[in-house]
C-alpha cells in the first residue's frame, strides 16, 4: 500500500534519531520484491529527466543490468550518482519533487557525504553526490573514487525497453570498479571491500575506517 502524500512528508521531516528507530519498517535488507524495485527506479528515472541535470545509474545496479540483463537479488539498493554541484543547488526542490513521486525522502547534504537516500514499499535508493578532488583527476563520494573521465560523456544501457545513462565507457567502468572478475557473482559485502580496497577504488580515508571494522 503506498503512503498518503502528508505520512510521506511527516516521515521525511523526522529527525535521524526518530528515523533510525523505525528504518526497518521501510526498508528491506533481504527478500526484495524486484516488481517494486523496478517501478521504483522508472519513478526516479522520470523525476531526474524532469530535473534536467546529469546523472549515471552505477555500482550493483549497473553491474546487473550489464552482466545479468537484471537485477541482483541480493543488492540491497539502486545506486545512481550525479555531480554535488548540480545537487546543492537545487537540494530542496529536487527533494520536494522525490516526495511528490511517492518517496520517502531522507537528506544528508554536508559534504564529503552529501546524498539524498529514497524509500518507496520498503525498497531503497540511493542517489550520491559526486565532487572533484584537489587534483582534478577523480571524481568521489563518501566512499569510493572514479578516473573522471567515466563521467565525461555518457553511455547508455537498455533494461525493458527503457534506456539509463551510466558511465562511459560502461564496461571499463566496470572492470574499473570490479576488477579482472566482474563477471562472478559475490554476495558477501566484505570480501567486495576488501578487493576496493586491495585495487584503490575506495576513498582512503574510507577504506582505512571500514577495513578497521571488518
Amino acid at each position: 500500500m503506498s503512503l498518503k502524500p502528508s505520512k510521506i512528508r511527516k516521515l521525511s521531516s523526522l529527525s535521524d534519531r526518530k528515523w533510525n528507530k523505525i528504518v526497518s519498517h521501510h526498508s528491506r535488507t533481504n527478500s526484495f520484491n524486484m516488481e517494486v524495485r523496478y517501478k521504483n527506479l522508472r519513478l526516479a528515472n522520470g523525476v531526474l529527466d524532469s530535473f534536467g541535470s546529469k546523472y549515471w545509474i552505477i555500482g550493483g545496479l549497473l553491474l546487473g543490468f550489464y552482466r545479468d540483463k537484471d537485477f541482483i537479488p541480493w543488492d540491497w539498493d539502486i545506486d545512481i550518482d550525479m555531480l554535488s554541484t548540480d545537487m546543492r543547488d537545487r537540494y530542496d526542490e529536487l527533494g520536494e519533487m522525490f516526495m511528490d513521486a511517492g518517496f520517502i525522502v531522507r537528506k544528508n547534504n554536508q559534504l564529503p557525504d552529501i546524498k539524498i537516500n529514497l524509500f518507496r514499499k520498503k525498497d531503497r535508493i540511493t542517489l550520491r553526490g559526486l565532487f572533484k578532488d584537489d587534483s582534478g583527476k577523480y571524481l568521489m563520494s563518501k566512499v569510493d573514487k572514479y578516473p573522471v573521465e567515466f563521467f565525461e560523456k555518457t553511455d547508455y544501457i537498455e533494461f525493458k525497453g527503457n534506456k539509463y545513462p551510466a558511465p562511459y565507457p560502461i564496461k571499463e567502468y566496470i572492470l574499473y570498479l570490479y576488477g579482472k572478475n566482474w563477471k562472478k557473482p559475490i554476495k558477501d559485502k566484505r570480501e567486495l571491500r576488501a578487493d576496493y580496497y586491495k585495487r584503490g577504488v575506495m576513498r582512503e580515508s574510507y577504506a582505512k575506517d571500514r577495513m578497521h571494522k571488518m
